[in-house]
């Protein structure tokens, strides 16, 4: 179907020119597909209900991918304009990969800034497979042109040390940022002067992520100096920062003042529990803290008795995670008995040293979480008998939507004792991970019995399951009866062989709502590969795989 874009075919099909929500974001969205690309199942609902001076652009950088001009009417927007280019989703190997769609993208809107446009309020990049010939002056160069810039992010983006530096020479003294989002930009300590001094100027921000950015010592040092004046921050991640038990300690001590923080996310750090030890006096002054995430610090579960006066007067919690901890059977009891506990919407117990009497103390804990929605449980060494006492004890959670298992023991025997046991009642579940469980073909039969039960399932995640052709396609032949609001699959690495991928194929034609799925690792042969992609990229569909 040819696509018309022009103003009077716009009215034809009640596109309204009344604004850029009306317009603009139709128009570039529109011109943008090409054969099925470009333009997400998800991104085109929105068209619907498009957000006013909002221009969202989704771009696959293949071959033959057609990037349009931005739409004039852009300059007859009277606020500021927020601006989002979105990649979506390309291995960098496969054959049609073409790199020289990122420059082709940001040329378009640096020509925008270069014929007087300047009213860019948000800017946000995220991007997945961008190489490291981007030309990076384009982004500060597009910073420098938009005086009015409060919202900024990079995603994917190879700044390097040097992007950083004119990344932060162009937004110069002005002091106007209040959301600042830098993740994998590869950066390392040599840029954290310019980080610093970025942060330090926008003394207002109220949004801070820096993610898999290695600070240090020293970059930890920088970043709370330049954080010690603001009291205005609601969210702070360091995520991956490298920050260390040293870090940890001088960082700290910019969160004394932080009363308006809402969430702190320092996963992946390394703290230990020195660190931690460090921080906990600062830390008592986060009387507004509703999300913590401490997960994957070398942290001891004597944690929660070291910290249980700072976190029991957060009364509003909602999300606790400290994947990652040792020694937790002796701290259980105490941290269902903390007054935030109740509130807790997420928690994630992931990868923690549990001891024999673990799953007892948590089923009888799991009573007070009367809201919980999200629930990490992996990697937990759980058998097939211990999932079933915990399913028991999760059919009472009437709120519970997101259930992660992966990487236990359950079995392929293990699988269909579950199909007669409470496991298979919790149909409230929107997302279900049980990777890397052994299923085998018999499990995955198994799973089948059931599968109904979960008709509400968004998101099922199988892979390193190793299903075989058999198991693979009956599960897959059961998918179109019982998961029809499914929209993410993955199945990494389960032997399913040409036969299993070509039934995916004719079933993903029938189930439409599918935006999403996982298919490497399941020896098919290279052929099939770009078969299964050219009519995925015609489904609209971004799928994910190799040999």
């Amino acid at each position: 179907m040819s696509l018309n874009i022009t103003e009077e075919g716009l009215r034809q099909d009640r596109i309204g020119l009344e604004g850029l929500g009306d317009s603009g974001e139709k128009i570039w969205l529109k011109a943008g597909r090409k054969a099925g690309r470009g333009v997400s199942k998800t991104i085109r609902a929105s068209i619907r209900e498009p957000q006013k001076d909002r221009l969202k652009f989704e771009f696959r950088a293949i071959k033959d991918f057609e990037v349009p001009d931005v739409p004039l009417c852009i300059h007859q927007s009277v606020g500021l304009v927020s601006i989002q280019l979105v990649e979506k989703r390309t291995r960098h190997g496969r054959p049609d990969y073409d790199s020289s769609i990122f420059r082709a993208v940001m040329e378009k809107i640096q020509q925008e800034t270069r014929c007087g446009f300047s009213r860019i309020g948000s800017l946000s990049l995220a991007f997945s497979s961008c190489p490291a010939t981007f030309p990076l002056p384009i982004v500060p160069e597009l910073v420098h042109c938009s005086p009015s810039i409060s919202e900024l992010s990079l995603i994917h983006v190879p700044m390097g040390n040097s992007g950083m530096e004119m990344l932060s020479a162009g937004l110069g003294e002005r002091g106007l940022l209040r959301s600042l989002t830098l993740h994998t930009i590869g950066i390392d300590e040599g840029a954290v002067h310019s980080l610093g001094k970025l942060i330090g100027v926008n003394s207002n921000l109220r949004q801070l992520s820096l993610q898999d950015l290695t600070l240090s010592f020293n970059g930890s040092k920088l970043i709370g100096q330049a954080l010690h004046n603001n009291t205005a921050l609601t969210s702070l991640s360091l995520r991956n920062a490298q920050l260390g038990p040293l870090g940890m300690g001088i960082f700290s001590q910019c969160l004394a003042n932080k009363s308006c923080l809402q969430e702190l996310d320092l996963c992946g750090n390394n703290m230990q529990n020195f660190g931690l030890q460090q921080a906990l006096s600062e830390m008592s002054q986060l009387r507004s803290l509703r999300c913590l995430d401490l997960s994957q610090n070398s942290l001891d579960g004597y944690f929660i008795l070291n910290m249980k006066e700072v976190i029991d007067r957060q009364h509003g919690l909602e999300s606790l995670k400290i994947a990652g901890m040792h020694r937790m059977d002796i701290c259980l009891p105490t941290l269902f008995n903390l007054a935030m506990i109740t509130q807790l919407t997420e928690l994630d117990l992931s990868d923690i040293s549990r001891g024999s009497q673990f799953l007892t103390l948590f089923t009888v804990g799991l009573a007070s979480l009367k809201h919980l929605v999200w629930l990490g449980l992996s990697n937990l060494g759980l058998k097939a008998d211990e999932v079933l006492v915990l399913s028991g004890s999760l059919k009472s959670s009437e709120s519970l939507e997101h259930l992660s298992l992966s990487s236990n023991f359950i079995g392929q025997q293990g699988m269909i004792a579950l199909a007669n046991s409470d496991f298979a009642r919790l149909s409230r579940l929107r997302e279900l991970d049980l990777a890397d469980n052994d299923l085998g073909p018999v499990g995955a039969i198994g799973l089948c019995c059931f599968l109904g039960s979960f008709n509400q399932l968004t998101s099922l995640d199988l892979s390193d399951n190793q299903m075989g052709a058999v198991g693979g396609q009956h599960l897959i032949s059961a998918l179109p009866r019982h998961l029809t609001a499914l929209t993410s699959l993955s199945l990494d690495r389960n032997m399913l062989g040409d036969r299993g991928a070509e039934l995916l194929v004719e079933v993903l034609v029938i189930m439409r709502h599918v935006e999403y799925v996982r298919l490497s690792g399941n020896s098919i042969s290279e052929d099939f590969i770009d078969y299964i992609r050219e009519v995925c990229d015609g489904l609209e569909i971004c799928i994910e795989m190799n040999m």
